[in-house]
C-alpha cells in the first residue's frame, strides 16, 4: 500500500508541469521500477529453481558452460591486448637501435671533425652541422646558429649504457620550408671547441616501420589537435590519449606489407608513448608525448613470437595442442558425468519428496524402490529404516512425553516440601536458597516450629546420596521422618538414629547414605544446639569474625552411629550459616573447587543481614565457577540472631533455584 500511493504520487508529480518535482518524480518511479523487476527476477527464478534437477542444471549451466565463452572472450581480447605491447616492444627496441646508431654515427663524426679527418658516414639519411666554438660553420637550412647545449646533454645519457635512454624526438620543417613540419631525431656530441650536430633526415616512421615490419605512424601536433586527444594532468604528469589515426584499409599501409607479400587480415593495432617533442634549437618542450600508432597483421605478430625454426614451431605447437586437447576431452567426460549425476540426483529427490510427502499425511508403509549402490542408495535405504522404526519413535516420544509430565509432577512435589510460607519470628532473621543440579534434587532443608515451646526453631538441612528420582523419593521419606520425629520432641541422639535405621532399612545399595545436621534454637535464651551426621560445618559469624564449627559425625545410614554436638550461645546479631556440599565443590572450568576457605572468606564482610551474607557467597561462587552448570545440589540456610525484643515485620518465600527473601524481623 505505501509502494502503491509513492507510485501514485511520483507519477502525478511527473504529469505536473514543475521541474523540480518532475526530477523527483521520475528518480522515484526509475527506483521502482528497477525494484519491481529486480522482484520479478528473484520470484521467478525461485519459481524456475525449485526443483533439485532443474536447480542443478542451472548450477551446472554457471559453473561449467557459461565461463567457457567468457573465458575465451578473455583469451582473445587478452591476447589482442598481448599483441598490441609486442607490436610496442618491436617499436621501442628498433626506435632504441637507430637512437644507438645515430648516437655513434654522431661521435664518429665529432671525433674526425675535431681531428682534422676525413669521415664517411654509415647512415646516408644523417645529415650533419658542425659547429666551432659554439657558432656554426656553414648554412645548413635546419640546424641553429647556435650549439644546442641541451641536445649534447641528452645525447650523452644515451650513449651512457647504464641510463638506457633514447635519443629525443625533435621538431623538423619538412621539404624545404613548405610549411608541413615533421618527428625526427637528433644527436650532438661535442670534442672541446667542435661539436657536431647530427639529424635523421629520412622519413623517421618510415624507417621505423621498415625495421620493425610494423606499420608506424607518429602523431605530430597538428595531428593531435586534429585526431581529439585528449590530455590527462595529475601534479607535474600530463598524459595525452592518442587515438588510432589509421586504419587497415589505408593505401599506404597495403602497399607497404604487398611489398612484403602479407596479407593484410586480422589487424592488430597498438598505441605506444614515443616520448616528447623538442625544439631543436632551444629543447623546448613542443608536445608533452607524441602517440605512435601501431598497425601489424596477425601473421607478422605470430611469425616473430615463434621461432622460425621449424622443428622449434612444430615443438611449440605441439606444446599447445596437447594439452588443449586433453582439457577439451576432460570437459566432454566432466560435461558427461555432470549430466548423469544431474539426472540422478534429481529422480531420487523427486522420489524422496514424494516418500517424504506420504509420510507427512501419516502413512508409514511408504518404501523407496533402492536401485542405486551410492550415497543417494544410501540415503534411500536410510529413509526406509526410518519409516520404519517410526512408528515406534512415536509410541516412544508418546511414553516419554508421559514420563517427563510425571517428572514435572516429582518436581513439584519436592518444591512443595520445602518451607514456602514460614511465619516471621520474635528476634530471627531467615534467608535461604536451593537450587537441583538436576530436575530432582537430592538436597533438604526445613524450619520447624515445635508445637510445645514456641520460643524454639529447628533448623534441618540434609543431603541424600546421588541425584534424580529415587534421591527426591528418599528426601521426601526423611522429611515425613524428621517432621514427626522433631514434633515429638525426640532428642538429636536419638532422632539421627531413628533416621539411620529408617535410611538402612530402605536402602538396599549399601553405598548410599545421608548427611545431615539438626539445630535447635531457644530464641527467648539465645542458645542454638548443633548435632551434626556428617555434613559440611556450620559457620558463626560474630562481629566480622567467621568460626567454622566442624563437628565431627557419621552420616546416616553407616554403621558407626556417632554423632557431633555442640552448644553455642548466640548474642544479638550472630549469623548461623548451614550449607551443603554442592557451594564446597563447586568446579570452575579448571576443575578447581570453590572449597572451605573461600566460603569462609565470602561469608565475612560488611552487612550481616541474613539476605546480604547469603547473596554475598552466592556471588563468590558464581565468580568462581563462571557459566558452568552446578554439579550438585546447592542448598543454603541462613539465620540471624536478632534478640528477644525485636518484632516480626517480614515473611518467607521460597521458590526452587531462586534466593528466597529476607524474613523475621528487621535490623
Amino acid at each position: 500500500m505505501v509502494l502503491g500511493g509513492l507510485a501514485a504520487g511520483s507519477l502525478l508529480a511527473v504529469l505536473l508541469d514543475i521541474p523540480i518535482l518532475q526530477g523527483c518524480g521520475t528518480l522515484v518511479l526509475i527506483g521502482l521500477g528497477t525494484a519491481l523487476l529486480l522482484w520479478l527476477i528473484v520470484r521467478g527464478l525461485r519459481r524456475l529453481l525449485w526443483r533439485a534437477g532443474r536447480r542443478l542444471a542451472f548450477s551446472y549451466l554457471l559453473i561449467g558452460v557459461v565461463p567457457i565463452p567468457i573465458a575465451i572472450a578473455i583469451l582473445m581480447v587478452g591476447g589482442y591486448l598481448l599483441s598490441g605491447f609486442f607490436l610496442s616492444h618491436l617499436f621501442r627496441t628498433e626506435l632504441a637501435t637507430l637512437s644507438a646508431e645515430v648516437a655513434t654515427t654522431t661521435t664518429l663524426a665529432a671525433d674526425a671533425w675535431a681531428s682534422g679527418a676525413s669521415f664517411d658516414a654509415p647512415l646516408p639519411e644523417v645529415t650533419f652541422a658542425f659547429y666551432r666554438d659554439g657558432r656554426l660553420v656553414g648554412d645548413p637550412s635546419s640546424a641553429p646558429a647556435e650549439w644546442p647545449q641541451w641536445l649534447e646533454n641528452e645525447t650523452d645519457l644515451a650513449l651512457d649504457p647504464a641510463a638506457r635512454t633514447r635519443l629525443p624526438l625533435v621538431e623538423l620543417d619538412d621539404d624545404e620550408g613548405a610549411g608541413r613540419r615533421r618527428v625526427s631525431l637528433a644527436a650532438a656530441v661535442a670534442r672541446g671547441r667542435y661539436g657536431v650536430l647530427a639529424v635523421f633526415d629520412g622519413e623517421l616512421q618510415r624507417e621505423l616501420s621498415r625495421r620493425a615490419e610494423v606499420w608506424v605512424e607518429l602523431t605530430d601536433r597538428a595531428a593531435e589537435d586534429a585526431s581529439g586527444a585528449v590530455t590527462v594532468s595529475l601534479g607535474s604528469e600530463e598524459w595525452v590519449f592518442q587515438p588510432a589515426r589509421q586504419d587497415a584499409n589505408d593505401h599506404s599501409l597495403q602497399e607497404f606489407y604487398a611489398e612484403r607479400a602479407v596479407p593484410v587480415r586480422r589487424m592488430i593495432i597498438g598505441i605506444e608513448a614515443a616520448g616528447a617533442l623538442h625544439e631543436l634549437a632551444s629543447g623546448e618542450i613542443l608536445q608533452r608525448n607524441v602517440a605512435a600508432t601501431l598497425f601489424a597483421p596477425l601473421s607478422v605478430v605470430l611469425r616473430n613470437l615463434v621461432s622460425s625454426s621449424s622443428e622449434i614451431d612444430a615443438i611449440a605447437w605441439l606444446a599447445f595442442i596437447v594439452p588443449a586437447f586433453l582439457l577439451f576431452d576432460l570437459y566432454i567426460v566432466a560435461a558427461f558425468m555432470a549430466i548423469l549425476l544431474i539426472l540422478g540426483i534429481s529422480r531420487a529427490v523427486n522420489r524422496l519428496s514424494a516418500a517424504t510427502e506420504r509420510v507427512r499425511e501419516g502413512d508409514f508403509s511408504v518404501r523407496i524402490p533402492v536401485k542405486r549402490s551410492d550415497q543417494i542408495g544410501r540415503l534411500q535405504s536410510s529413509f526406509n529404516e526410518m519409516t520404519a522404526n517410526l512408528e515406534s519413535l512415536v509410541e516412544q516420544t508418546a511414553s516419554r512425553e508421559r514420563l517427563e509430565q510425571e517428572l514435572r509432577i516429582a518436581q513439584e512435589l519436592q518444591k512443595s516440601l520445602l518451607p514456602s510460607d514460614f511465619a516471621a519470628r520474635r528476634g530471627i532473621q531467615v534467608a535461604t536458597y536451593f537450587e537441583p543440579s538436576a530436575a530432582i534434587g537430592g538436597d533438604y532443608f526445613d524450619l520447624l516450629e515445635l508445637r510445645e515451646r514456641e520460643e524454639r526453631l529447628a533448623v534441618v538441612v540434609a543431603d541424600v546420596a546421588g541425584h534424580g528420582l529415587s534421591a527426591g523419593l528418599r528426601m521426601a521419606m526423611i522429611k515425613a521422618a524428621i517432621d514427626t520425629l522433631v514434633q515429638e520432641r525426640h532428642p538429636p541422639d536419638r532422632l539421627f538414629a531413628s533416621l539411620d535405621r529408617l535410611v538402612r532399612s530402605h536402602e538396599r545399595d549399601r553405598r548410599s547414605f545421608v548427611t545431615a545436621t539438626l539445630t535447635l534454637i531457644d530464641v527467648e535464651r539465645g542458645i542454638a544446639e548443633i548435632t551434626n551426621a556428617g555434613h559440611p560445618p556450620t559457620y558463626l559469624l560474630r562481629e566480622g569474625e567467621v568460626e567454622e564449627i566442624l563437628l565431627p559425625g557419621t552420616p546416616l545410614g553407616t554403621l558407626d552411629g556417632r554423632y557431633g554436638r555442640r552448644r553455642v550461645e548466640l548474642e544479638p546479631g550472630d549469623v548461623l550459616v548451614w550449607l551443603s556440599d554442592g557451594f564446597i565443590e563447586a568446579f570452575d572450568d579448571s576443575d578447581d573447587a570453590f572449597g572451605y576457605e573461600r566460603a569462609a572468606q565470602a561469608l565475612a564482610g560488611e552487612g550481616q543481614s541474613a539476605s546480604a551474607v547469603r547473596d554475598r557467597l552466592l556471588a563468590a561462587v558464581r565468580e568462581h565457577t563462571g557459566e558452568r552448570a552446578a554439579d550438585d545440589d546447592r542448598t543454603m540456610v541462613v539465620v540471624r540472631y536478632l534478640g528477644r525484643s525485636v518484632e516480626p515485620e517480614l515473611s518467607e518465600e521460597v521458590e526452587l533455584g531462586v534466593e528466597s527473601e529476607p524474613v523475621g524481623a528487621p535490623e
